[in-house]
This record gives C-alpha cells, sequence and structure tokens, in this order.
C-alpha cells in the first residue's frame, strides 16, 4: 500500500490495536472481550486516529474505522460491552465519537496527509434516463430541458438535490467525482439516454453544490459545429452563474466533456459538465483531516 510508509513514523501501538482489532471480528463470531480490551488499550485522541486510518487501508480488514467496527459488530444484547467502550471514549474526551466518528487531534502530518486524501469514504450515486424520439438529436442531449417543449432528463435538478442533500446531511463538502453516460440508438420508435452521476467529499476543501452543462449537436466541425457551439455555450453559462446564482465568489470547474458519435457518423454530440460552488448559501465545512490540527 502506498501510504505504509507514512505510518512508520508512529510509536508502533496503534499497528498492534488495529490487527488486534480485525482479529477481534475475523471468523465465525464476534469475540466482545477482545474487541473492547482492544479498544481499551488506546490512550489518546491521536492514537484512535491512527488506528482509523490504519483499519481504513487494511486490506483484511472488514470495517474502515473503530465506529464503523463498533456499530456493526455490537448489537442490542450487547449492552455491557458498549458501555465499556463509551466509558473509555469519554476518559480520553471524546463522548461523541461513536456518533460522529474520527477525531484528528494530534496526528502527524503523515497521517493528516493519509486522512486527506482518504475523504470520508461516502458516495452517493444519482441515476437517470429519459427517452427522445428516433431522429431527435436536439432531445438526445437535453439532460436538463430545452426550452421548447421542456422535454429532458432534469439531470440537474436531481444532481443539485443530492448534493444539497449530502452538503446538509451528511455534513461534508459535496463533489461529482464521475459522470457516466450512455446514448442508445438501437430503439424502432424511441431512443434512450442513461447517466450517472457519483457525489463524493470534495478533496479541495469546496463545497461543490450545483451541476450545469450546455452543448450541442450536428456537424462538429466548423464555428458552427456541435463542437465549438458547446464550447461557446458553457463558456457564457459559466460567466452568467454569478449574477444568476447572485454570489460573486461562485467558482466552476469542468467534471467531464461528452463527446459521442452517432452510429450512422452523420451527427456529433458534445455536452460539456460543470458544477460550481455558492459559499454564500453554502458554505464549505472544514475537512476532517484538518479539524483540531
Amino acid at each position: 500500500m502506498k501510504y505504509i510508509k507514512l505510518f512508520e513514523h508512529y510509536s508502533g501501538l496503534s499497528e498492534s490495536i488495529a490487527a488486534d482489532l480485525i482479529d477481534a471480528v475475523s471468523g465465525f463470531g464476534t469475540d466482545e472481550e477482545a474487541l473492547v480490551t482492544a479498544i481499551a488499550s488506546i490512550t489518546t485522541p491521536a492514537e484512535l486516529a491512527q488506528v482509523d486510518a490504519e483499519l481504513a487501508i487494511a486490506k483484511d480488514s472488514k470495517y474502515k474505522s473503530v465506529k464503523d467496527t463498533v456499530e456493526q459488530e455490537l448489537g442490542v444484547f450487547d449492552k455491557v460491552y458498549k458501555e465499556a467502550i463509551q466509558t473509555k471514549l469519554m476518559s480520553m474526551g471524546l463522548p461523541n465519537y461513536l456518533k460522529d466518528g474520527i477525531v484528528s487531534a494530534g496526528l502527524s502530518a503523515g497521517a493528516k496527509a493519509v486522512l486527506k486524501e482518504m475523504g470520508s469514504g461516502k458516495t452517493v450515486d444519482v441515476v437517470g434516463e429519459y427517452e427522445p424520439n428516433v431522429g431527435d438529436w436536439d432531445g438526445m442531449h437535453s439532460f436538463q430541458s430545452r426550452k421548447s417543449d421542456g422535454f429532458g432528463g432534469k439531470m440537474n435538478d436531481k444532481v443539485n438535490e443530492a448534493l444539497i442533500k449530502f452538503w446538509k446531511e451528511e455534513g461534508l463538502n459535496p463533489d461529482i467525482t464521475k459522470i457516466e453516460i450512455e446514448m442508445d440508438e438501437s430503439g424502432k420508435d424511441k431512443w434512450k439516454v442513461k447517466w450517472k452521476c457519483t457525489i463524493e467529499e470534495s478533496k479541495d476543501g469546496k463545497a461543490w453544490i450545483g451541476l450545469t452543462s450546455r452543448g450541442g449537436a450536428g456537424q462538429p466541425d466548423g464555428s458552427s459545429g456541435s463542437i465549438q457551439r458547446a464550447k461557446n455555450q458553457i463558456e457564457d453559462k459559466k460567466r452568467e452563474l454569478k449574477s444568476e446564482i447572485g454570489d460573486p465568489a461562485l467558482e466552476t470547474k469542468e467534471v467531464l466533456d461528452f463527446n459521442h458519435d452517432s452510429d450512422s457518423g452523420g451527427t456529433h454530440v458534445r455536452q460539456i459538465f460543470v458544477v460550481y460552488t455558492n459559499p454564500a448559501k453554502y458554505k464549505p465545512y472544514p475537512k476532517l483531516s484538518t479539524m483540531n490540527a
């Protein structure tokens, strides 16, 4: 693993604790006493954070943190064990750890780099599809909606709702890390467009709270071709967003430059997808890896 060398600067204690935790939940059942004993040997918030970081990258670990281990392995009949663990956490000044998760106070610079790279691990997929009429290339790239009749996949609406929900409910800065698109021209009466957006915690500390796109379909070349037309339209849209959203601090970045050639080869679709921030309304959260530094 590429992060292992970073942990060579640690005390070595957390490495054995992580191994003990993995052993306690391996096999056919949970060794509750071994689980509690391993957690009880943690003495500081920094050691707890190190254990979490090591569990997160260990190939043989079923869980990515002490919190996850306790949640998944101890049930309603394990009240005594849970109380013992909570008492230990309270003695370290971490009464809310089992609810809120990792605390990085006291971590080395190397460990903080690991946590920053890992992020929260939270992933949300948003999917959708729509069916334009056969031959309707304008409808084929109407990912949101077109002005003439409102037809489209309402992609922006669905994704933006999920981005805001991620920000509000997870308490994390969202970002779209991947967009997948499939255009299918095989139908006799209807064509089909399927899309999927993957939302994860932002790695740059910014809250990317909105998605938009612009594109074109038709002959690809020339100043009015679909390739240049898509570029012109998205640049116009990026300039307009600050006034539309009402936030002069708004930033944009490109997520996907999608290109598709028709089965016949006569039509080219280009659609450029952009995410944007809105810090006036959705202030970015401090990253978990930089809190209490």
